[in-house]
């Protein structure tokens, strides 16, 4: 469910499905954890132990919040997932390095004079190839553009100067 609210906020239209939707998925997920943190809330209170070293789990889980917001400040994840073997690199050799599968994710016989140089590059290609003038996109928006105050043009995609505005 958390996929389709990301979808649907990533279009960018927000309509009264999405906001139903989102707030289904609160709800759903918010309830359970508010039962949760209330019993547990209630157990603690009634463990003696626990109070006598409150404060220093509170300061343990303190320096663990910050480890963990610095980690994600310095990009620890994925420096950690490239660690990881990577369990899917075989898969999606067996089923792109074949003949067939080259034919289907190729052309695929249609071929017109804008995109008639991209045949003839190859896939996983040491250096890089010449493959002609890529095709026109078509059915996009222009980029949304605004002017600052200081009369800069910038482009509201990606906030960046007007490099992009000036059409394809």
């Amino acid at each position: 469910m958390l996929a389709a609210i990301i979808v649907a906020g990533a279009t960018g239209r927000i309509r009264i499905d999405t906001v139903l939707l989102t707030a289904s998925f609160a709800i759903g997920v918010g309830v359970p954890l508010l039962v949760l943190a209330l019993a547990g809330r209630g157990v603690l209170e009634r463990i003696r132990a626990f109070r006598t070293r409150e404060r220093g789990l509170r300061i343990a889980a303190g320096v663990a919040m910050l480890a963990l917001a610095v980690g994600l400040v310095r990009n620890v994840p994925q420096q950690l997932q490239r660690l990881l073997p990577d369990d899917t690199a075989q898969l999606q050799r067996d089923l792109t390095d074949n003949d067939q599968a080259a034919q289907a994710l190729g052309l695929g016989g249609l071929v017109t004079d804008e995109n008639r140089d991209l045949d003839n590059c190859t896939n996983g290609a040491d250096e890089p190839q010449s493959c002609g003038t890529a095709p026109a996109i078509r059915g996009i928006d222009p980029w949304e553009c605004t002017r600052s105050r200081s009369g800069e043009q910038r482009c509201d995609d990606c906030g960046r100067d007007a490099a992009c505005c000036g059409g394809w």
